[in-house]
């Protein structure tokens, strides 16, 4: 069972916007619009349906990682443990020089991956994440600073949940991970630079 969580990172390395723009474009996805290798720069540089595409493949990618837990019978804090690792390995990933996605499709994922488990006692701090990401980028239309606070938002509430400090734990964690991943997007969120969502490079 101890190499599952390695296992686990290496099905978050797989990076489907990365795969994505070079399949069809035959080049590197980071030197073109934001650099980032997800779904809103595919998105911006080859349009919504190859967009939509790399958004499910990163967020079933983390859902599968919960399926195989389900069938090895494993409980919700291993689970969960092993959705972080993929999410990690998906902004980490060894294979592509640690320089991947921010994390926010793989998020997705883990609240599926958590719905499988634990029904709808996971729905609350799932709708709270939704609804924050929903509202501000209806607001705003830009989809970095939907994620930031949907994240904050959604850390913050799991602490006064009924969740085991692991699983609090984690989501700070992930929280964590996702708002360095943002760094260069909050920068420019500070500056008046960051661009609306759908706007071609």
């Amino acid at each position: 069972m101890f190499y599952f969580p390695g296992l686990a990172y290496l099905i978050g390395c797989i990076l489907p916007a990365a795969i994505l723009f070079r399949v069809v474009t035959g080049k590197n996805i980071r030197n073109y619009g934001s650099g980032n290798p997800g779904t809103s720069n595919v998105w911006a540089l080859l349009g919504w349906k190859y967009g939509v595409l790399a958004l499910v493949v990163d967020t079933c990618k983390v859902v599968i990682v919960f399926i195989i837990a389900i069938q090895l019978k494993m409980n919700f804090d291993s689970a969960f443990m092993l959705g972080t690792t993929a999410t990690i390995g998906h902004c980490y990933p060894i294979i592509s020089g640690f320089q991947g996605g921010k994390g926010i499709a793989c998020c997705l994922g883990i609240s599926i991956g958590s719905y499988l488990y634990l029904g709808p006692v996971f729905l609350p701090i799932i709708a709270i994440g939704i609804v924050t990401f929903v509202f501000i980028f209806l607001w705003k239309r830009i989809v970095s600073l939907s994620s930031i606070l949907m994240v904050s938002m959604v850390s913050a509430i799991c602490w006064f949940s009924n969740s085991t400090i692991a699983i609090k734990s984690m989501v700070t964690l992930l929280a964590i991970v996702i708002l360095i991943r943002h760094k260069s997007n909050i920068k420019r969120l500070l500056d008046g630079d960051e661009k609306p969502f759908g706007r071609r490079v």
